[in-house]
């Protein structure tokens, strides 16, 4: 996960507000990989850098970190198929979506 890294050190280290931000927003599209999920979720230096960038006005930085720590903690809302659809694509021999086998199952 070079690319992970590459956006991590570009957070972490650079005082350009422009290159924070543009590397929150590769985290943003790459927080949807569930391998990128668990390394970011255990690196404190990025988390603490994206709370910091938080503190900033500019709505689109706001919105690339709460994409972030949405994935970061599948807070979304998952619908959940529709019994007679599935049976109904599955007669139509239509590919049926499958859940990704680290998705961890939200119990709210």
């Amino acid at each position: 996960m070079t690319s992970i890294f590459s956006f991590h050190r570009f957070l972490t280290t650079s005082e350009s507000f422009d290159i924070r931000r543009w590397s929150a927003d590769g985290l943003a599209y790459l927080s949807l990989d569930g391998d990128v999920k668990e390394e970011l979720a255990d690196n404190l230096p990025a988390l603490k850098a994206l709370f910091n960038l938080s503190q900033c006005q500019d709505a689109h930085v706001l919105y690339s970190i709460t994409t972030i720590f949405v994935n970061l903690t599948n807070t979304y809302d998952i619908q959940k198929p529709d019994k007679e659809m599935a049976e109904l694509a599955a007669y139509a021999k239509q590919h049926i979506p499958k859940e990704h086998p680290k998705v961890i199952k939200n119990d709210i």
